[in-house]
């Protein structure tokens, strides 16, 4: 894939064009400044300027010494705040990404596995594809024996219909976290991570 630099003045030129089509009275167009709002959708949207495995190059991952095929102790990185841009109703939801890994021979530094979280989220998204990628990316640029990525986000989409905000939760495990027993352990050290008034799983 290619990526190219946010065209900042295309994201003002449509916004104008949206608040004429939606029928804004002149006057309020004559005052109106897309200068926020621009810069808004430009950093909300700048994932497409990145490819998520730079951050996880063989150069940037940390060797581990170990015996040969012997798993690790877990590597839980809970609540990563994100923000992302429903493809569907072009509305934020937000919420934070909960990762997990059972690292072969690297682990990856902190801030590389939230960059990857970070650049996935700056883009037109569905949670369920989010939480997919996020897993698939981790599972094959850090090369676990196990990842599990667990998002759960808020919803503004809906607000018309259901008078607030809406949560989603969604999971997505690979290698050795695909098995259930695994995935209960891995959702009890998150609810521990939480405070009770924050609990995910009941």
């Amino acid at each position: 894939m290619e990526f190219t630099l946010v065209d900042k003045s295309k994201i003002a030129k449509a916004l104008s064009e949206i608040f004429i089509a939606v029928g804004c009275e002149k006057e309020t167009l004559d005052s109106l400044s897309t200068e926020k709002a621009t810069k808004f959708y430009a950093e909300l949207l700048s994932g497409y300027q990145y490819n998520p495995l730079d951050y996880l190059q063989n150069s940037s991952l940390i060797k581990i010494a170990k015996p040969h095929n012997k798993p690790a102790d877990d590597i839980l990185l809970p609540k990563i705040p994100f923000t992302s841009l429903c493809e569907h109703h072009f509305t934020p939801f937000c919420g934070f990404a909960h990762i997990a890994y059972s690292p072969q021979s690297y682990i990856a530094g902190l801030n590389k596995i939230i960059s990857v979280v970070k650049t996935l989220s700056a883009r037109l998204q569905l949670q369920e594809k989010l939480t997919e990628q996020i897993a698939q990316f981790l599972f094959n640029g850090i090369k676990a024996f196990g990842v599990f990525v667990l998002l759960d986000a808020q919803h503004s989409c809906t607000s018309s219909t259901t008078k607030g905000y809406t949560r989603l939760i969604a999971c997505a495990t690979r290698g050795t976290y695909s098995d259930s027993s695994v995935k209960s352990y891995l959702l009890n050290l998150i609810n521990f991570q939480n405070s009770p008034k924050e609990k995910t799983i009941g």
